[in-house]
């Protein structure tokens, strides 16, 4: 059997809303959110396909994209069926975080096709496992002011060819739909960390920036000039 048929390919993509992993599997949200007096946050995984299986496979990273054990997704491991929906089921466990900020982590969910028996991936044809990779943010009670209210302090500044998005808040802030006039930036998006600053390069030419920011719930919000 040839090398070719038992190739696997694994596209990396930011997931959107009810998005396509592979064929018609999706996740539910661009983010999740997990307060920290919660016992359990939860993410969608539908199968729109009318037709096709596929073998589901999740698993947690932190913010530098190394497998982490702070975080129990369940079932980690799960066969979806056509036209129907499962539920990832993400558990704290890890160790005490910092309270005056938020904590990034990634979750991953790779879709694979199964054609062979007992839902099992086909090694006799090319198989593509997609991976879907969405933010979850460990978001501490208590902090001194909500996550809108926060998107309001972050500001913007070009120096240049320099461009410096400065956050003074304990929130992560995500910065999407750079542009200039009607251009689409080479760094189209950014996140930027709590109490930190985040710059990217720009044509020293670029003029009228503009930028939009990242609600909760993926939404989002007008667009706004860089000062």
């Amino acid at each position: 059997m040839s090398l070719l048929k038992h190739l696997s390919v694994i596209v990396l993509s930011l997931a959107i809303s009810t998005a396509a992993i592979a064929g018609g599997v999706g996740v539910g949200s661009t983010r999740v959110i997990y307060q920290s007096d919660a016992k359990q946050a939860s993410l969608s995984v539908n199968n729109t396909d009318s037709s096709a299986v596929f073998l589901i496979q999740s698993w947690i990273e932190d913010a530098n994209s190394k497998k982490t054990d702070h975080f129990v997704l369940t079932p980690p491991l799960f066969v979806i069926q056509p036209s129907k929906e499962n539920v990832l089921r993400i558990l704290f466990s890890g160790p005490q975080l910092p309270q005056d900020r938020e904590t990034l982590y990634w979750i991953n969910v790779k879709a694979i096709p199964t054609k062979g028996k007992d839902n099992q991936p086909d090694s006799s044809t090319l198989q593509f496992a997609i991976v879907s990779k969405l933010k979850l943010f460990y978001r501490p009670t208590g902090l001194p002011l909500s996550s809108d209210e926060a998107m309001k302090q972050l500001s913007a500044s070009q120096n240049g060819s320099t461009l410096t998005f400065k956050n003074p808040t304990p929130y992560y802030i995500n910065v999407a739909n750079i542009k200039s006039g009607n251009t689409q930036l080479k760094t189209r998006s950014v996140a930027v960390a709590p109490f930190s600053t985040s710059q990217i390069d720009v044509e020293s030419s670029a003029k009228n920036i503009t930028y939009q920011l990242v609600n909760d719930y993926g939404g989002l919000e007008p667009s706004q000039p860089v000062k």
